[in-house]
């Protein structure tokens, strides 16, 4: 809910800036800038507007991409949408990405109009991931299921800043718990196999830049005749263990005792413009051939370089490869003295290019596993090398366009929000705690259909056929969102969850 101050009395705007919130958690805002709280408090009642809402959007980078449409339902029945036309693409003409995308100026404004007069919005946000490994701070590959709360990750910024890329980030793991759900096998060319629910998201390069991508969309995209030849599904990073063999602790030893680990910043500095370089310094010999005839064994490549003339018989042993092949000679052969010098903050920018040419060959579903749900800090992590996302967005999406596009969105403490998903998870026990499966088994019914890449590619350029079937799907997920919520919400209390 928001204030009119236009429309409120002296009197008013006083009794409301003198009045402090008294409510856990909201540190003592005042009565203009938590109006639903100050009229609970100084009523004694509640009158609760409900709305529910849901988005369809170019995928979750939302600085450089579009929300498409969005359509609402309120709790008197009253349905609201609202969606981009090609009139709308015509005017910005910014679909090559190069500047800040403004499309969906209109549309972003009517949604956030129409969120302010109401005072909770409800949503379903699933937040599933794949049981598989995760890279962790200290360049360990660790099981999902090992994972707590507090650990620490290598990751990655959810959004770019100005160039392509995204730089790599520490990231810490806030929630990790196990649940039964329906999974996809997805088959790689390289002869990688990975188990992942439709719901999760993963960073793809598509023509024009790394877009999000649910496995759902990657399923109803493969099985079109369009893409038939597999889709491009790079690695950023390799996965590798702790070497424990004889080479592996020797390497350790020399590059602890002789070696560098440089992460400073290039001169022509940029975003992500920092060089990494571990090199190890000794004498033409024994010692030196043995280093290189290890590194040699254990696959690393490296360059031997004979330093100045001053310097007789000095020689630089060179790791090569970037940032890949670094951080895996780190996190494997973990020389100690070096790997408390390394400095994530310090590495530079993610590119999803490593290594070339590997494609999604097959996509099939294979029923109920055991998956985790893995949520962090950055909502990104890397699961057996790729880059993976939380799920759900539509709330953070909007709230980013709107500031993007200077519209006043609804402050912390004005609008509150409930998550079908959370009541799913918390009262009951089903196989799935998705939308489309909380509606089938409780409700009787869904009305989900799928929404694939070639839609979302078709609503860029403006056809109407690519609109008209996001604004189905769109309908389709907020009918699906009012059953549910008016059938499981009465089974736990609404919390005053700001958005």
């Amino acid at each position: 809910m928001s204030i009119d101050i236009s429309k409120l009395t002296k009197e008013q705007i006083i009794k409301m800036s003198k009045w402090r919130c008294p409510y856990k958690g909201h540190s003592a805002h005042t009565g203009l800038e938590h109006p639903v709280c100050y009229m609970k408090d100084t009523k004694g009642l509640f009158q609760e507007k409900v709305l529910y809402f849901d988005i369809e959007g170019e995928d979750l980078n939302a600085d450089y991409g579009i929300m498409f449409n969005w359509y609402a339902i309120d709790e008197d029945g009253n349905h609201f949408e609202d969606y981009i036309t090609l009139d709308d693409i015509k005017k910005y003409k910014s679909s090559n990405r190069d500047v800040e995308p403004r499309e969906d100026t209109r549309i972003v404004k009517s949604l956030v109009e129409l969120m302010s007069k109401y005072t909770r919005v409800i949503g379903h946000y699933s937040c599933l991931t794949p049981g598989h490994k995760v890279l962790t701070a200290d360049l360990k590959y660790v099981n999902v299921e090992d994972l707590k709360i507090g650990d620490k990750l290598l990751a990655f910024e959810e959004n770019s800043k100005g160039t392509s890329f995204r730089r790599f980030i520490e990231s810490e793991v806030l929630r990790n718990e196990p649940s039964k759900e329906e999974v996809y096998e997805i088959k790689l060319s390289d002869g990688t196999v990975l188990e992942s629910t439709g719901e999760h998201k993963w960073l793809v390069k598509s023509t024009h830049q790394h877009r999000w991508v649910s496995t759902e969309q990657l399923y109803n995209t493969l099985s079109s005749k369009i893409h038939n030849g597999g889709i491009n599904f790079n690695r950023i990073l390799p996965v590798w263990h702790t070497d424990t063999s004889y080479e592996a602790g020797w390497l350790a030893g020399f590059f602890d005792g002789e070696g560098t680990l440089y992460q400073g910043l290039r001169k022509e500095g940029g975003y992500g413009k920092y060089m990494f370089n571990i090199t190890a310094t000794q004498k033409e010999g024994i010692v030196e051939k043995q280093a290189s005839s290890y590194l040699n064994k254990l696959n690393y490549k490296h360059a031997v370089i004979k330093r100045s003339k001053n310097e007789k018989d000095i020689c630089s042993i060179n790791i090569s490869g970037g940032v890949p092949s670094l951080l895996k000679f780190l996190g494997s052969i973990r020389p100690s003295r070096l790997l408390k010098k390394f400095n994530i903050n310090r590495l530079g920018a993610l590119k999803t290019n490593m290594p070339i040419g590997i494609k999604i060959i097959s996509i099939k579903p294979i029923g109920k596993k055991t998956v985790m749900v893995l949520t962090t800090s950055s909502q990104t992590y890397i699961s057996e090398g790729f880059a993976s996302h939380n799920c759900g967005y539509d709330l953070p999406f909007a709230r980013t366009r709107a500031v993007i596009d200077r519209i006043d969105f609804p402050s912390y403490g004005m609008l509150f929000q409930s998550d079908t998903w959370v009541i799913l998870k918390k009262k009951f026990k089903l196989s799935k705690n998705s939308l489309e499966n909380g509606c089938r088994k409780l409700v009787g019914i869904t009305h989900k259909d799928k929404l694939s890449l070639s839609i979302k590619h078709g609503c860029l350029r403006g056809e109407k056929w690519a609109i008209d079937d996001s604004r189905k799907h769109c309908k389709q997920d907020v009918i699906d969102l009012v059953a549910l919520f008016g059938l499981t919400s009465k089974y736990m209390r609404r919390t005053k969850s700001s958005i």
